[in-house]
């Protein structure tokens, strides 16, 4: 949505609907699992409070960066980077539940899940490369 109201080439709309999607089969691989698993409960947070509340400073700077700071190449920029650090943050998270889950079936769409983002971290390389 944020390309509504930035400017950005071609590629890089096309690359960010590429990660919304890959979101979107992520979501629905774990959804799956958890219908399957009725155990499993992703809805819980075990991160301490202030984990949580540093977090969302965090997601509110970037916010404030991509939306209000930057424009043009800088604001591009900033997009990559910013799908750099989310794209290694959930492929390093499917590769921790992966070495910790004993179902190979979880265990294959983990791994799945794991390598699709870390198709998307090369590609934000490439693009912020190009």
């Amino acid at each position: 949505m944020i390309f509504l109201v930035k400017d950005a080439p071609v590629k890089i709309e096309v690359y960010a609907k590429h990660v919304s999607k890959t979101a979107d089969e992520s979501l629905v691989i774990l959804e799956h699992m958890q219908d399957r698993e009725p155990q499993l409960k992703f809805d819980r947070n075990p991160l301490p409070a202030v984990e949580r509340d540093v977090r969302a400073s965090i997601r509110s700077d970037k916010e404030d960066q991509l939306v209000f700071d930057t424009s043009g190449p800088d604001f591009v920029r900033a997009f990559l980077v910013s799908q750099i650090e989310a794209s290694s943050y959930a492929s390093n998270l499917a590769k921790v539940l992966e070495d910790r889950e004993t179902d190979p079936r979880r265990i294959q769409a983990l791994r799945e899940v794991s390598a699709k983002w870390k198709a998307i971290r090369q590609d934000s390389f490439r693009l912020l490369r190009d």
